[in-house]
This record gives structure tokens, sequence and C-alpha cells, in this order.
């Protein structure tokens, strides 16, 4: 097009054109001009640039083994390099990544110590304050970090637990929460936990603000996963559980403001299928939602291992990296796979990310 065009164009009409272009486009599209990098870099632009309901599929966010980092859109037709946005420093590692942020972290340091949160679409970054102080630090570890959909904000959440020498006594665990819209740290809850009738806590979500936490625990019954909403005082146990014998690979996480659960179930110590279920209304009982067909299945595991996949929930996908990758819509309630032949090159720091313009740190 004519550049005089553009430059006589009325600066609302230029705005409502910026804001309709591809989300990948507006890094470099900074480039163009010194209007349009002030006009793409405004936060208030980038606020209003919320993507529609289920209007923008996920993308990848990896780690190549030459320790550089590329943001690939679900047809893999084009990448982003991600040079000064993202440590290529090998002591740093890509933590979590929800909601549009990611969440870089030291590996010589607890969470929270030469940490950072970055939005690598529009090139915002904010250094997390560091945990309170605490007895010994090197006995932190994270459950990740989950989107409060209510509060619109990130929450990294952080478990620090005592170590104990004497079987049978009881331990003491902490469980912090940053709060990205406060920009600080929280101790939520304090507990105490007998060691022989506990594996630790496995994932945590939020649901309209509250904080639930699904365990591993010792019942009459053999291991089983139970479910607990974390409140100040106290933990409320929510009745729906599920045997730890019958499932593998279990990753909770928040969607539509309901919990949600997935997992690989089997039968005779052999993959059978992969789930996903839906708590009811009445917090007693999974109800099964979405299943994987059979041939997508056959597509996903490892022969005579059964199923082999990690599990990445955003936005309104479930996707499965196996020997492909299978995607879940679970707002269209379709399932489809795609090749693996494009991540070859990649290692283990690898995660899905929604394309969220409108965070901004």
């Amino acid at each position: 097009m004519d550049p005089e065009l553009w430059r006589h164009l009325p600066e609302e009409l230029v705005q409502r054109i910026l804001a309709r272009l591809p989300w990948w486009s507006n890094m470099q599209l900074r480039s163009v001009s010194r209007a349009w990098r002030t006009l793409l870099a405004d936060c208030e632009f980038l606020r209003r640039s919320e993507p529609p309901v289920g209007g923008r599929r996920p993308c990848w966010i990896c780690r190549s083994r030459d320790a550089s980092y590329t943001l690939r859109n679900w047809s893999m037709t084009r990448s982003l390099p991600l040079a000064g946005l993202l440590s290529t420093d090998p002591q740093f590692r890509l933590e979590a990544a929800t909601a549009g942020l990611l969440l870089m972290a030291h590996h010589s340091q607890p969470l929270g110590r030469l940490s950072f949160l970055v939005n690598p679409l529009n090139g915002t970054r904010r250094d997390i304050p560091p945990l309170p102080l605490l007895k010994d630090p090197s006995l932190c570890y994270s459950l990740g970090m989950v989107a409060d959909r209510s509060s619109r904000s990130h929450k990294i959440i952080v478990v620090h637990s005592e170590l104990v020498n004497c079987p049978g006594a009881p331990a003491q665990e902490e469980i912090f929460v940053y709060d990205s819209r406060a920009d600080r740290w929280d101790m939520v809850h304090c507990m105490q936990r007998q060691c022989d009738d506990y594996r630790g806590l496995r994932s945590a979500v939020f649901v309209n603000g509250q904080l639930y936490i699904l365990t591993v625990m010792n019942s009459e019954d053999g291991w089983i996963y139970r479910l607990f909403l974390v409140l100040p005082s106290r933990w409320d146990e929510v009745p729906a559980r599920i045997c730890i014998q019958t499932l593998s690979n279990v990753h909770m996480f928040e969607h539509g403001g309901r919990l949600m659960l997935v997992g690989e179930t089997k039968t005779g110590g052999r993959a059978a299928a992969v789930r996903i279920w839906r708590l009811g209304p009445s917090m007693t009982k999974w109800h099964e939602a979405f299943v994987m067909p059979d041939h997508l299945l056959l597509q996903l595991h490892v022969p005579r291992r059964g199923v082999r996949f990690k599990v990445h929930v955003e936005g309104h996908f479930a996707c499965f990296r196996g020997r492909v990758v299978v995607v879940c819509d679970m707002l269209q309630g379709s399932w489809a796979s795609s090749s693996f032949d494009c991540f070859r090159s990649v290692d283990e720091s690898e995660f899905l990310l929604e394309p969220r313009l409108d965070v901004v740190l």
C-alpha cells in the first residue's frame, strides 16, 4: 500500500487495523515506525486486545538444544524468535506457562529469587519478589503457576515442607502463593501432616478465587487421590476421591469455572483410555466429560508400554504429547492429532502457551 495513505489515516482507524493483525506480529511490527512502536507497546492498547472465548488456539514455547527459545503457532507454519525476552543462560529454566505468561527461574535458587514473569507476545516482564524468609529455602518445591480468572491474576504456588527424620512424627508444610496483581507472596496455610499416610501435594488450581489442592494419601482402600479446599484456618476435604491403582498421569485444572481432572485409566495394569472428568455441582463425584478416541490413543502411546504422554492444558485445549500430539478442544468437544516431527530438535523445556497480548506486566 502507498505509505502516504498510511501517513494520513486517522489514528483511530490505524488502531483498529493494528488490533486485527495476527497475535504473532505485534513484536515484529514495532520496527515499522516510531509511531507504530509506541502504539503497539501501549498498555491500554494491549489490554483491549483480549481474544474472544475459544478464538485463539494455543501455541508451543520450546527450548531447543542450542538454548534458544521459539514460539510456534499450532499449525507450525510460523516461528517467532524470542531473543532478548527469555534468558538463554543454561542456569535458567522455563518453569511454567499459563494464560499468556511464562515463568522463568534460576535452577540453583529457590523460586522467587532470580525469577521473573514475561509475556513473549508483548515484551512485558516483571521480576518476582523473593519469598519470605524461610528456615531452609532448599526444602521448597513448586506446584506451578495457575490463572485465577475470577481476579484476572496469575498465582504461583510454592510449598515449604519440613524434612522429618523420625518415622511417624508430624511434619509442617507451609503453602505460599504469589499474586501477580498484588505483586507479593502470602502464606495461605500452614498444616501438620503425618508422613506415613501422605505422599505429597500433586497439583493445585484456583476456582472462583478459592484454592484447591490434589494430594495422594493412604486410606483403608489403599493409596488414593484426595481433593481439599484450602482455607486460612483449615483444609476442607471434597468428598470426590479416585483410587490411584486405576489411574495414572493425573493432572488437575480449571475450565469454565469448574474443577477438571485428566488421567490415564488402566485395566489389568495396561492402559485402557485417556479421560477427562468434570467435578459435579454436588462436589461428591467426578463425571466423565471427554474420552480420547481409540484410534488417537493408538497413535499416542508407545507399543507394549501403555500410554506415555505429557499433558498441557491452556484455555479450552487439552494437549497430550506422546508419539504424536493429540488435542482435545473442550469448547467444541472435538479431538485431533498432529505430527510430532516438528519437535525432534526440542528438549524437555516446552510448554503450551495461550496467545494473550492483553496480559500486561
